[in-house]
């Protein structure tokens, strides 16, 4: 098996499993509530939530479309970025937020339009 089947097929697992990272994520910011008292807490509306539990589901749909792959990662980056602010003046923790973004940017700079045509 040459590299860069190697490589595509390493990205196509990584983006299936930060898709379903995402989905587990968003699914329930539908339904429980104890989401809707996290973002209060955190001085956010409920509409937000169920904003970003929108753009989670589009991201990870986005994610395992190849075409898109790259658009969605750099929105989910957006999303992450926005969650790392809201957990760093709350005292939380980044180190998932962080590990997303890095699986994000690889996905985006892999699947990036310019460099896919170079091939």
């Amino acid at each position: 098996m040459n590299k860069e089947r190697v490589l595509n097929a390493s990205i196509w697992v990584i983006s299936a499993l930060v898709a379903a990272l995402f989905l587990l994520s968003a699914i329930p910011k539908f339904f429980d509530p104890g989401w809707v008292s996290r973002f209060a807490r955190w001085g956010y509306t409920e509409g937000f939530l169920y904003l970003i539990a929108v753009l989670e589901t589009l991201g990870a749909i986005g994610l395992l479309w190849p075409k898109w792959s790259a658009y969605a990662a750099v929105g989910l980056i957006g999303i992450m970025l926005g969650a790392m602010y809201t957990h760093l003046t709350h005292d939380q923790g980044i180190v998932w937020n962080l590990m997303y973004v890095v699986l994000l940017l690889l996905i985006a700079w892999h699947r990036w339009p310019q460099r896919t045509h170079r091939r």
